[in-house]
């Protein structure tokens, strides 16, 4: 940059090098106090000269994102077993959060799992006030999940927060009564509460929503709910053939009624006494005698003096 001047004439003129190699007028210095806040446009930045470095912690949200502009292989998922969109608590806008319930996003000093948590003001008055209604999540009909939240209010408090979540079917219409929604039934409770339950989706439930009221029947002040999750329970086709080994089978946990007939061959048994040929001799299976009209088993024989468990009785009509 180079400024030429005249004193005589009172004239100068200020001049920068640019890259192209030519010499061009240089109209201002400014620093940022000079830019009115908020007149600075995205299409005034160049492509990729904002590093993350100079973007303050929290200061970007939800709802400064365009829908589906974030893919997959940009974020790291700490839980993704969790069907529950907001599940953390952290965003009000991922809640639909009517009045006398705020999002709290710190929820430090409670007991709950999610970093924040919903509490409801309670006001007096008679019936169920809310709710609040999660974003839906897809679900296999028939499937089993587990679906847990917990619910906590200040000592000498009394209160109930009743958890229903409602189906939905492909084409996003309500399924009909009774398979309208599934009742997850929060006791009147104090202090701290977990609650956990099998939920099995009905025929035709495609999507699900969490929705929570206040009932100021059952409550005498404010209360709070966090620590949500719904999770997929692990089923036969979650598991790959082979996969579980004897030592993950606790000790007695396979019983007969579980053992395909047949299936287990004499070269995998160890006989204790192989010296009893007959099939069944402490007639404890109904299935390997046939027995004539006046013929019967008798379970608990021995106070009959036999060394088998059970006898076989002959009635005499």
């Amino acid at each position: 940059m180079v400024t030429l001047y005249n004193n005589a004439a009172n004239w100068s003129q200020t001049r920068v090098r640019t890259t192209g190699g030519s010499w061009a007028l240089l109209a201002a210095f400014f620093g940022g106090d000079v830019l009115v806040d908020g007149t600075v446009v995205a299409d005034k930045l160049a492509a990729d000269s904002v590093i993350a470095n100079k973007i303050a912690a929290g200061a970007i949200g939800a709802i400064h994102l365009q829908a589906g502009s974030i893919l997959a292989s940009k974020l790291t998922i700490a839980d993704f077993t969790n069907l529950i969109p907001g599940s953390e608590m952290t965003e009000a806008a991922a809640w639909t959060i009517p009045t006398n319930f705020t999002l709290n996003a710190n929820a430090a000093g409670s007991p709950f799992n999610s970093p924040g948590r919903i509490q409801w003001t309670y006001t007096s008055g008679a019936g169920w006030i809310g709710a609040v209604i999660s974003q839906r999540f897809p679900v296999e009909a028939g499937a089993s999940y587990l679906f847990h939240v917990q619910t906590f209010a200040e000592a000498g408090i009394t209160y109930q927060l009743p958890v229903r979540i409602y189906w939905y079917n492909a084409a996003g219409e309500a399924l009909t009564t009774p398979n309208n929604y599934t009742s997850v039934s929060m006791g009147i409770g104090t202090g701290f509460a977990t609650k956990q339950q099998v939920i099995v989706p009905p025929t035709d439930a495609k999507f699900g929503e969490v929705r929570v009221w206040g009932s100021r029947d059952n409550s005498n002040g404010n209360a709070s709910f966090g620590g949500l999750y719904l999770r997929r329970m692990a089923s036969g086709e979650l598991i790959v053939d082979g996969a579980v080994v004897a030592s993950k089978i606790a000790a007695g946990a396979v019983s007969a009624d579980k053992i395909q007939a047949g299936s287990i061959l004499a070269s995998k048994l160890a006989i204790s006494d192989f010296s009893n040929i007959v099939p069944d001799g402490e007639m404890a299976d109904p299935a390997a005698w046939t027995l004539p009209t006046g013929w019967s088993r008798n379970p608990g024989a021995t106070s009959f003096g036999f060394e088998s468990p059970n006898s076989l009785m002959f009635t005499d009509d």
